[in-house]
């Protein structure tokens, strides 16, 4: 995740930890589908709902119902629930609503930014990291989010092209979708000293 460069792990000396977006292990899927994408210079009208394991739960119908509350008529809303082709969603997404998880990391390979919450413990550090960076919007906490804070959230992004453009770019400098060319290179290279 963007924020595991500042985690501190007990490793014995000698050991390399392999952190943060540069080595992500991404599916090959994701980062075939990001090849030729086109900038996301246009008008915000499609938004995607991607909660992952939280898409079972209220969750999602408390987000949807916000996102219906911005009274925008050309607004266009999908919720990925078990969807076998996020490629093409984040292809055709303008804006996304995740939890701060892969789901985020992913969309970032796209140059798609959003809003982000946070279902579960691991996924605070991730939020603040994406808020902090200009990446992503927090609204914290989902459960404790009031649907007006969503529809603020997501309205001030709609209205802004600007900051939508200026995230987007900082979200596609993050995640360049080698991460596992990378690590093989790693292990290579320790296979390679100890032959």
């Amino acid at each position: 995740g963007i924020h595991a460069k500042s985690l501190r792990y007990k490793v014995d000396p000698g050991v390399r930890c392999l952190l943060g977006p540069k080595y992500a292990l991404l599916r090959g899927e994701i980062v075939s589908g990001a090849r030729n994408l086109k900038g996301r210079d246009r008008a915000a009208k499609n938004i995607l709902v991607a909660l992952g394991g939280a898409a079972k739960s209220k969750n999602v119908k408390k987000v949807y119902a916000a996102l219906c509350r911005l009274g925008q008529d050309n607004l266009r809303i999908k919720v990925a629930v078990k969807s076998k082709d996020m490629a093409r969603l984040y292809r055709w997404a303008d804006l996304l609503f995740s939890t701060a998880s892969t789901s985020a990391l992913e969309a970032s390979l796209y140059g798609l930014t959003g809003v982000v919450c946070v279902v579960a413990d691991n996924q605070k550090k991730m939020a603040d990291k994406f808020n902090e960076n200009g990446i992503f919007l927090s609204i914290g906490w989902l459960n404790k989010a009031k649907p007006s804070a969503i529809c603020d959230t997501v309205q001030r992004l709609l209205d802004d092209g600007n900051l939508r453009s200026h995230m987007g770019k900082r979200a596609k400098a993050l995640i360049d979708g080698k991460g596992p060319d990378r690590i093989i290179k790693e292990m290579r290279a320790v296979e390679h000293a100890y032959n």
